[in-house]
């Protein structure tokens, strides 16, 4: 039934108590039920791809087996660590019955004998494999690569499933894919589609933990705005997105966000200028040649530019903000 009608909460509120019950009861068999829960909501998925239910019904079930793995990871290094704590306090036992020089050669010989009777023993309980060692760790229930290329493959369906969007963050917040990786998959999602608004948002967060990770020259503090030469670099990019379709919203929200980041690099107190207002005052002059930034390959410093306060506008028009906020 859930196949057929993903969008029955009543059928997935009814059926997550069972799956837990069965999860928490029968630990050998949860690879299992994961398998078995995943394939269904792939199945309700195919049906409904922006079905939120199955959606968030597959977040629940990889959470779990994400936290179950992790516990099972940190039990497998207590025991380790506990198994070499013991090796190392058994290891000086097996040295410790030394014969003493000193003794008569009778006992110098029984001492031996007892001596080599208690080093075979300490050193069997010491040697890995002679006692009772941990059991080695359970292979991983939860694959967040293969989540991934899963949302991926949605996403080249249909690249403005906000669903499939929300839950590729939540998985890259647990996988620890780098940013850069991140933000090249978004690019290729914008070159297939400039309209694409969610990429442009995801590639804006990637960039932003990449110049934490970096702090390129020209960047303040971690994670306050991109560097000068990354933003050059995402203004070409964009660029050529709004010279593509320039009525799309899209990459006017991300130049906006990028003029952001420019005026912090820059250290301009401030709001950030409206990218519109900024090209109107480079046209008009108001941006000399000798206040272009030499990082910025030829684009205009936001320094030099007036204020929106003080441009011009003309009689009846509405300003670029108007303009934003009813495009959005």
């Amino acid at each position: 039934m859930i196949a057929m009608n993903p969008d029955d909460y009543e059928l997935w509120n009814h059926r997550r108590p069972w799956y837990l019950h069965i999860w928490n009861s029968s630990p050998q068999s949860r690879a299992r039920l994961l398998a078995g829960e995943l394939g269904l909501t792939q199945m309700a998925l195919k049906r409904q791809p922006k079905s939120y239910l199955a959606w968030l019904h597959r977040r629940r079930i990889i959470a779990l087996a994400f936290d179950t793995d992790a516990e099972a990871a940190a039990a497998a290094a207590v025991a380790s660590e506990d198994a070499g704590t013991a090796a190392a306090v058994a290891e000086p036992a097996a040295g410790g019955t030394a014969a003493s020089p000193d003794a008569d050669a009778d006992a110098d010989a029984d001492a031996d004998a007892d001596a080599e009777v208690d080093a075979e023993a300490a050193a069997s309980a010491a040697v890995p494999g002679a006692a009772a060692l941990p059991a080695a760790p359970a292979a991983p229930l939860c694959d967040l690569s293969a989540e991934l290329a899963l949302c991926a493959t949605f996403l080249e369906l249909d690249q403005r499933n906000f669903h499939c969007h929300n839950y590729r963050r939540w998985l890259l917040a647990r996988s620890g894919t780098p940013p850069a990786d991140d933000a090249a998959f978004c690019e290729a999602l914008i070159a297939r589609s400039p309209s694409n608004y969610s990429a442009w948002h995801q590639r804006s967060q990637a960039l932003s933990r990449l110049a934490a990770e970096t702090r390129e020259p020209g960047t303040p503090a971690a994670g306050a705005a991109l560097g000068l030469t990354m933003v050059a670099s995402e203004l070409e990019l964009v660029r050529g997105a709004i010279f593509t379709e320039p009525d799309d919203s899209s990459p006017w929200f991300y130049h906006r966000w990028l003029l952001a980041q420019l005026a912090a690099s820059l250290g301009v107190s401030g709001a950030p200028v409206p990218s519109m207002l900024v090209a109107t005052a480079a046209g008009r002059g108001h941006c000399p040649a000798d206040d272009c930034d030499p990082g910025l390959a030829g684009w205009q410093s936001v320094r030099a530019a007036p204020s929106p306060e003080a441009l011009p506008e003309a009689a009846g028009t509405e300003t670029d903000e108007a303009l934003w906020l009813e495009a959005r």
